[in-house]
């Protein structure tokens, strides 16, 4: 299982960055990519991929609803199968730091 937390390295209006370390463990072979999955943070909402090809420790995550809520998770996959998956413990808030940006500047 790839080494958490998953980390949220940028925060956008309709989209996320996240990070996480690699296994302390490969399972006797090479990690060849990385999994990641989204789901709503709502009743009965499924796991959606994002992507079962990324070979770094980071994936952009597009086309989220700003003020909707997300988990997030990430599997190691090698020749003989994929890890358990990290997981977000809990949801991610999406919502853009510009506006958060921009009532600074009006309050000053």
């Amino acid at each position: 299982m790839p080494e958490g937390p998953i980390k949220l390295e940028a925060l956008m209006k309709n989209s996320v960055i996240i990070s996480w370390k690699q296994p302390k463990d490969d399972g006797g072979s090479m990690i060849t990519n990385y999994i990641v999955e989204r789901r709503e943070d709502k009743e009965g909402d499924e796991w959606q991929l994002v992507s079962s090809s990324i070979t770094g420790t980071s994936c952009r995550i597009p086309n989220l609803i700003e003020n909707a809520g997300y988990h997030f998770r990430v599997s190691a996959q090698n020749k003989y199968g994929n890890s358990e998956a990290l997981e977000t413990p809990t949801p991610i808030l999406i919502k853009s730091q510009l506006g958060k940006l921009r009532q600074m500047y009006l309050l000053d």
